[in-house]
């Protein structure tokens, strides 16, 4: 942020986010989702998904060392998989399959 700026960071935030149709929430911490920038980036997303903005978007959380009813509460209501090698194995599935779904729309 530092080198491009506000402006420009958040630009370069749009720009990704309008382009995506998978979001992977990560997070250790209530506090680090809830984040300015970090909450800024899924709850944009998860609004384009609401309004019919982005119909074939998805929103996955991957989290450790905090529980589902510690996320965000939009974020409660996404698929939600807790750090460990076969739950990283099971969101790259889920990725894969909701990329497919997106493409065939």
């Amino acid at each position: 942020m530092e080198d491009l700026g506000i402006s420009a960071y958040k630009k370069a935030i749009d720009k990704a986010l309008d382009s995506a149709t998978v979001l992977v929430a990560i997070g250790t911490s209530r506090p680090h989702l809830d984040s300015e920038w970090v909450r800024y980036e899924w709850d944009s997303f998860y609004n384009d998904i609401l309004t019919g903005i982005k119909p074939n978007g998805s929103v996955f959380t991957y989290i450790d060392g905090m529980t589902t009813m510690e996320l965000p509460r939009a974020l409660r209501q996404t698929q939600t998989f807790v750090h460990s090698e076969a739950e990283l194995k099971r969101l790259c599935n889920y990725i894969n399959k909701a990329l497919q779904l997106a493409r065939a729309s």
